[in-house]
């Protein structure tokens, strides 16, 4: 491809002292976005351009300059902004093709890519990121490497086995290595250390995931510790600290929170005691 180019819709951005919003060049929505694509093409007037006839125009500009798109982050849009994308990319001219990243599921005729095993170089990039936030991580390149080998390089065991370290059996890297060893492969692997983190929940984590199994959309703070009879404080608090583990998904203020499906299965087949509580605190309210 000639051309290119890429864009985030990310809102917040991890720095050595946690997470910070994104102020300068934020693509906040589906025009943002459209007028973005323009500018990296070198047309500064689609935003002038009359707001119905603006994806159209961009088509047009795609057709004599084509370009790959990659489009990343973008469960970070408003729901309504998120399907005119959809709906724009359905509609590219030949000889331009877009790449798109969200941890949502998008309803779009594609090819869809399940991002698995992670390359070292990658891995490695992440692992470090991980440490700004888990000292206990930063137990150097050697034991990093032994994590993604042991982990299958599964990101999302990666970042699990980082939200955990110093938690239950979790105490060092070593700890979770020595874990991770017993574990059977495919995704029993995924049960055992499921499992193990399970066990390690505090009444309240549990109180909340399990009203959490009942919902596929954010839900906000609120509405949760209404559910589980906590104050709104301490439900954000430790929803927030779920989200840091990878256990739970929350909206870029973490003000919506939403279960991992990967979790939600988990508890409804191993925990359906805890599961059933929370369906009748939700029915009480």
């Amino acid at each position: 491809y000639p051309l290119s180019k890429y864009t985030s819709s990310k809102a917040r951005e991890l720095w050595p002292g946690g997470d910070r919003p994104i102020h300068d060049f934020l693509i906040s929505g589906y025009l943002d976005l459209l007028n973005f694509i323009a500018r990296e093409l070198g047309d500064e007037s689609l935003a002038r351009v009359d707001e119905k006839e603006r994806s159209a125009a961009l088509c047009l500009l795609l057709r004599d300059k084509p370009a790959l798109l990659v489009l990343d982050n973008l469960e970070n849009l408003l729901k309504d902004d998120l399907e005119r994308l959809l709906e724009f990319l359905k509609h590219l001219p030949h000889g331009t093709k877009a790449i798109i990243t969200s941890r949502r599921r998008t309803d779009i005729q594609a090819e869809v890519i399940r991002l698995d095993k992670m390359q070292w170089p990658a891995a490695k990039e992440l692992l470090s990121e991980l440490a700004l936030r888990s000292p206990l991580l930063r137990a150097g390149e050697d034991k990093w490497r032994a994590l993604y080998e042991n982990t299958g390089g599964n990101p999302l065991i990666l970042c699990w086995v980082a939200g955990q370290l110093g938690r239950g059996r979790y105490h060092t890297v070593d700890d979770s290595l020595r874990l991770l060893r017993e574990s059977p492969a495919g995704d029993e692997a995924l049960e055992f250390i499921l499992g193990d983190l399970v066990e390690g929940f505090t009444e309240e984590e549990l109180r909340l995931l399990a009203s959490l199994t009942y919902f596929t959309q954010p839900v906000t703070v609120k509405e949760i510790a209404g559910l589980v009879d906590l104050a709104p404080l301490q439900a954000e608090l430790e929803l927030e600290n779920l989200a840091e583990r990878a256990l739970v998904v929350g909206d870029t203020e973490l003000k919506r929170f939403v279960l991992t499906p990967l979790v939600a299965e988990f508890l409804r087949r191993r925990k359906p005691d805890v599961a059933r509580e929370g369906g009748r605190s939700e029915a009480h309210t």
